[in-house]
């Protein structure tokens, strides 16, 4: 009995050591079971911008490719340029003008410290009336014409053009002259081609109405040279024909030595305008001084006498024709301009050296 005894004792203290050698089965957590954390906690991941996200956080956005704002070097210091909210030319446009829209690329306004440069042509009609003339000259053509056609480039800048021209104009006129003190068998018929290329410059000042209308006033200076002839012939009252001219025609020249000229046989000499001895034709169209003249049937220019068909010497050969033109004009002008490339001009003045004028312009503007 006692030996029973220690042989159980003996098997029970056996499977007890086993049971302690060997580790515990792992024992699989259930939903009602939750798993212990562990005793360090892992490092807090940086905070996202995800959709479970429970505490806001101050981030910034980047902004899309078209949006994405330029630096700072490139578009100054301005809030609205950092923003990312304007455009690159339209922050640089508000920096440097102020708030406001960008004007169109066919917008007329103009802006301030911005020059504009254009091109263009202009025509200018002067008439200088006779009685204008005649303070200078006993006799003078009525109705001299003078037209004008000049190139032109401008520069304007806050409000101010300035515009450099240069012009061909047509001097040429037909009609009776006689100057102050000769009597009255002394009046020429004047046939004058003379030509001009001038070159100008005008100052114009500005009163804006609106960015499309303007008025402005200044003037115009200019130089040039002359050229062409004036063909002095002396001249008859005459009743009417197709070589009269403010009632006097062209005497034709003598056909002989110490003969006297003749009447157009077209042109009936007027012998009931003037009295004796201006009473015939004779009376003014005499026979030449010079007898045997080298240029014809004529006295010369510079000489005194009866003078058919002569040419008249400028003021470097001793005569009376100008070699050079001239330009002093004070003007006002409308200026229109519908949009930023085309820039219209009406013009009217006083020309010192040609008369009174009206004239219209066109540029364009690049």
């Amino acid at each position: 009995m006692s030996f029973l005894r220690a042989s159980i004792l003996v098997l029970v203290l056996g499977w007890w050591s086993q049971t302690r050698a060997q580790p515990a089965p792992a024992v699989t957590p259930t939903a009602a079971e939750p798993t212990p954390s562990p005793a360090v906690s892992p490092p807090t991941p940086p905070p996202t911008t995800g959709a479970d996200e429970t505490t806001p956080v101050a981030t910034e956005t980047p902004a899309s490719a078209d949006e994405a704002p330029a630096s700072d070097d490139e578009l100054g210091t301005s809030e609205l340029g950092r923003s990312g909210l304007l455009s690159d030319e339209q922050v640089l446009f508000e920096e440097r003008y102020g708030y406001g829209d960008l004007p169109s690329r066919q917008s007329p306004h103009e802006l301030a410290d911005h020059s504009y440069w254009s091109f263009g042509f202009a025509y200018r009609h002067s008439f200088v009336p006779r009685g204008l003339v005649e303070i200078f000259v006993a006799r003078a053509p009525s109705g001299i014409d003078i037209p004008t056609y000049q190139f032109e480039v401008g520069r304007r800048r806050n409000g101010v053009d300035v515009i450099m021209g240069l012009s061909y104009s047509d001097f040429s006129f037909h009609g009776p002259f006689r100057s102050s003190g000769d009597n009255l068998d002394q009046t020429e018929i004047m046939d004058s081609s003379l030509r001009a290329v001038t070159a100008s410059a005008t100052m114009l000042w500005s009163s804006n109405f609106s960015d499309v209308f303007a008025l402005q006033y200044g003037f115009d200076a200019g130089l040039g040279v002359m050229f062409g002839d004036i063909v002095r012939t002396e001249a008859y009252p005459s009743s009417g024909g197709p070589h009269t001219r403010d009632g006097w025609a062209a005497c034709v020249g003598p056909n002989a030595a110490g003969a006297p000229g003749s009447a157009q046989a077209s042109d009936d000499f007027d012998s009931a305008r003037y009295g004796a001895p201006l009473d015939t034709v004779d009376g003014f169209c005499g026979a030449p001084n010079d007898s045997n003249p080298a240029g014809g049937f004529t006295d010369a220019d510079g000489h005194k006498g009866e003078h058919y068909g002569v040419r008249s010497h400028n003021l470097l050969q001793g005569g009376n024709v100008p070699f050079f033109s001239w330009r002093l004009a004070p003007r006002l002008s409308l200026r229109i301009k519908p949009i930023h490339q085309i820039v219209l001009r009406l013009d009217v003045g006083f020309d010192f050296g040609s008369g009174i004028f009206l004239g219209a312009g066109a540029h364009y503007g690049f």
